[in-house]
């Protein structure tokens, strides 16, 4: 199996890094239009839509993140098996 370079896994983790923080600005804009309606009384009526689509940013965050750790792991296994 051939390995990438070095330069396109640190480039890889700088790309994956610069989109997991778009998730989480996404899921943070999302919980505060969830925060706002609770805050109004409006808990109860909270759409399905927006349940989902906090549900899907979550994973969406979680799934970058393991990929940012992974891409990390293979950057330091690169800098010990060479």
């Amino acid at each position: 199996m051939e390995s990438k370079p070095k330069y396109l896994i640190v480039m890889d983790l700088d790309d994956a890094g610069s989109d997991l923080r778009e998730s989480k600005n996404v899921l943070r804009e999302l919980e505060k239009e969830r925060e706002t309606l609770v805050k109004w009384g409006f808990s109860r009526e909270i759409p399905a839509e927006l349940w989902e689509e906090i549900h899907s940013a979550k994973k969406e965050v979680n799934g970058m993140k393991r990929e940012v750790e992974e891409l990390e792991k293979r950057l330091k296994k690169y800098g010990t098996a060479c």
